[in-house]
């Protein structure tokens, strides 16, 4: 089967498909992909046991007080301090937790009250994205988040709500699936090259490697290539091919 898979940026697309009834009456054995990757060698593919690329989520904070005038803070309730020692308690995560692997904890958004000089803020609310290569540091992470900005939270009397938003699973690799594109890749002629380090964005095809062996494979773009999401990206065409030869191959063998 080749699929061709809506609101894979949304990490929704996979989502929906596994869910869709007629996509689980195919009761599929494998699943496999791949993703080009600029400033990699093009034509090359890249693969690697394990994770290949990272699990991720959005996560808003809310912070909720209350307002008071500028003169008289102290009648209210400011998040102001609160959400700042949130932001270093970030930073202590990452250094004092047990991670198997890299982890990340990146703030892309925060307001604190409204635009105004004459009111002490009474809301905050703070955009964050988590990023984990393993699925047991990703777990960890979401809960020391939690429960650090819980904390802080309490101390000072605040109400807080957590929402999750566009969430990825770390894409898992199965071992026999990676010796399968390296074989592949030999025999179409190919060079392959065995990557240290998983990629550091995310993808939802790891929903599919949940429920099904399979792997996600890169394929080289070329070392000049602009990055990915850039409005200069300028996908070369002649990579099309050795891409078309890596799936004929993979379900080749997998028939054999």
């Amino acid at each position: 089967m080749l699929l061709f898979q809506p609101a894979e940026e949304t990490g929704q697309g996979a989502k929906s498909v596994l869910a869709d009834k007629q996509f689980q009456s195919l009761n599929f054995d494998y699943a496999f992909a791949l993703h080009n990757l600029p400033k990699r060698k093009k034509g090359t593919i890249y693969c690697k046991k394990g994770s290949f690329c990272a699990a991720s989520t959005g996560l808003i904070i809310k912070l909720q007080g209350k307002t008071a005038h500028a003169s008289q803070p102290h009648t209210g309730n400011n998040p102001a301090i609160a959400t700042a020692q949130m932001m270093f308690c970030f930073d202590r995560i990452l250094e004092t937790a047990e991670f198997i692997n890299k982890t990340l904890i990146t703030i892309t958004h925060t307001t604190i009250g409204k635009e105004s000089f004459g009111i002490s803020a009474g809301h905050s609310e703070m955009w964050l994205t988590l990023r984990a290569f393993e699925r047991h540091d990703f777990d960890l992470l979401l809960l020391l988040v939690e429960k650090e900005t819980q904390d802080i939270a309490n101390k000072y009397d605040l109400a807080i709500e957590f929402s999750y938003h566009e969430p990825f699973e770390v894409t898992e690799n199965h071992t026999e699936s990676v010796e399968l594109i390296k074989s592949v890749a030999e025999q179409s002629n190919l060079p392959y090259k065995s990557m240290r380090k998983p990629n550091p964005w995310s993808e939802d095809f790891g929903l599919f490697l949940k429920s099904a062996k399979g792997a996600m494979f890169g394929l080289g773009s070329g070392k000049k290539t602009t990055d990915l999401h850039n409005p200069d990206y300028d996908f070369p065409n002649e990579i099309i091919e050795p891409g078309v030869k890596m799936f004929w191959g993979i379900v080749q063998q997998l028939n054999a």
